[in-house]
């Protein structure tokens, strides 16, 4: 588990905000699954019909928004191995 936090530690911002993005929309998918049988019984259908939009958006906001967070991981990939590109090369 230390090592865990060691490795943590020393990520990028970048990464670390991916990484909790990823848990977050983790635990968001899970909640919504366990509530929805919930409030499908105790709303009114009204009520429910207004909720399951709210989840309907949010579910395409979540799209949008893992798509940009996988961009700017793959940006940071990328600068990464330019950086070790650049101190494999020979010194002139």
């Amino acid at each position: 588990m230390n090592k865990f936090f060691w490795q943590y530690k020393k990520l990028d911002i970048k990464a670390k905000a991916v990484i909790w993005f990823t848990i977050c929309s983790f635990l968001q998918k899970g909640i919504s699954f366990i509530t929805v049988p919930v409030f499908a019984r105790i709303m009114p259908t009204s009520e429910y019909g207004l909720y399951t939009v709210y989840l309907s958006w949010l579910q395409i906001l979540t799209i949008f928004t893992s798509c940009i967070c996988i961009t700017a991981l793959m940006i940071m990939l990328y600068q990464s191995m330019k950086k070790i590109e650049m101190n494999l090369l020979p010194q002139c």
